[in-house]
């Protein structure tokens, strides 16, 4: 008995190697002379004929390679802007996330610009811009543990704060009468004359 799968092909014997290269090649070759025969029957039909007609599908496959460029660096231009636009979303999204972060960890509004721009926010975001607020709040809890006045006095201090005694009265005027005979060496209290 003889073995009947020694005697055919395999499959891999049987189909070819494609070069895809090759082929687009081809297709390139094929198009491009395609293109110059259309271009030659229209110029030739306009009446044109010789170098002339050689100029004119020369001037338009510049003009055309030349748009084609044009089109790809705007399409690069505004490729550029939309990655710089998303960074400046993000940047200020992390900006906004750390303002509330350091609101709730005491931080005087004052000083909040200041600590944006100590705090190192390059993990602020992954690279697909999700925002870890754990992240930044660890940042900003380092520049607070570096610089501690950034996060502000716990009491709040606000309108008139009097430096020294009150002189005896709550009335002004009163204060303000024995202040100036004081100085004049007059005892003018209300009453005396």
């Amino acid at each position: 008995m003889e073995d009947e799968t020694n005697n055919e092909p395999t499959q891999q014997e049987q189909t070819p190697a494609i070069d895809y290269g090759k082929i687009e090649d081809m297709i390139h070759k094929g198009t491009q002379q395609r293109e110059s025969a259309i271009l030659e029957g229209y110029f030739k039909q306009l009446g044109m004929s010789g170098e002339e007609l050689q100029t004119a599908v020369q001037d338009f496959k510049t003009k055309r390679a030349t748009q084609a460029k044009e089109k790809e660096t705007s399409y690069q231009n505004a490729q550029q802007e939309i990655t710089r636009l998303k960074a400046q979303v993000l940047e200020n999204d992390i900006r906004s996330k750390a303002s509330d972060i350091a609101a709730d960890l005491g931080v005087d509004r004052k000083s909040l610009p200041y600590l944006l721009r100590m705090a190192d926010m390059t993990s602020a975001a992954d690279s697909k811009g999700v925002i870890s607020e754990e992240n930044i709040k660890k940042a900003l809890e380092k520049v607070l543990s570096d610089v501690p006045a950034l996060k502000g006095s716990t009491q709040q201090n606000s309108g008139f704060m009097q430096i020294g005694g009150s002189g005896g009265s709550n009335d002004p005027t009163a204060a303000q009468n024995e202040m100036l005979s004081n100085i004049f060496g007059t005892n003018r209290k209300k009453g005396r004359n």
